[in-house]
């Protein structure tokens, strides 16, 4: 919440200090909003990715149009009483609740969309960029990825398989910045796999209410066998 609070403070500091005009020689260049942005935007930090892109938009002079996930919507409306206690512009900001492929798309092929700004998957993202060419959108994409968190020949064990699960396991590993892929030399393979067997009990799933749980619920049913399934492949 506080980094979602944060991002409009420095957008309204980004705009103080940004030079909407510049010049070299006989050229001046001067910078304008592009026009209505298209906004989407996945549930595992919904409210922030929902400021984050909003904020950049409000400062840039651009009404924003956020298609956010179907899977957070509670979070999304709680995000929305926000706007509206802020008494922010009718019309700067709408939202349009719905699936990707039918409510994103639209957004995408819509002509009077003049800027995309996606934070999801690598195959959407392709999509978006093919779709979007047909009206020449400005388009900003955010894909996700496995990160890799890379242990050193010198590693204390004791010290970062704990951190490595940790940052894995972060929104019970939905997210694009969890560190989910760990790199080991192989020297110290064996070791690192015993230290992993040793922290792993410090790390209980179920009930994310309950403070000692770390690992809480995959957002539906499909990601749930999702998860399975690698694991049924780790195994085989």
């Amino acid at each position: 919440m506080e980094a979602a609070a944060n991002v409009f403070l420095s957008a309204e500091t980004a705009l103080q200090e940004l030079p909407l005009t510049r010049s070299w020689g006989k050229t001046t260049v001067t910078l304008e909003p592009v026009g209505v942005a298209g906004l989407i935007t996945p549930w595992n930090a919904n409210s922030f990715f929902l400021s984050a892109k909003l904020a950049s938009a409000v400062a840039a002079g651009c009404t924003a149009v956020i298609k956010p996930s179907e899977l957070s919507s509670l979070q999304t409306r709680a995000w929305l009483e926000c706007l509206v206690e802020a008494e922010i512009p009718k019309g700067l900001c709408n939202v349009v609740i719905g699936r990707g492929d039918v409510v994103g798309a639209e957004i995408v092929r819509n002509p009077d969309v003049a800027k995309i700004s996606f934070t999801g998957s690598g195959a959407v993202g392709k999509s978006i960029m093919r779709d979007g060419a047909a009206t020449i959108k400005r388009v900003t994409l955010e894909l996700g990825g496995k990160s890799p968190n890379i242990l050193l020949d010198d590693a204390d064990l004791d010290k970062a398989i704990p951190t490595a699960l940790a940052i894995a396991f972060m929104n019970s590993g939905q997210a694009c910045v969890a560190g989910t892929r760990l790199l080991a030399p192989k020297n110290r393979l064996d070791a690192v796999k015993q230290a992993i067997k040793k922290a792993i009990r410090a790390f209980p799933a179920g009930d994310p209410a309950d403070p000692k749980i770390a690992v809480g619920p995959m957002a539906s049913q499909k990601q749930y066998e999702r998860v399975q399934s690698y694991v049924r492949k780790g195994i085989e």
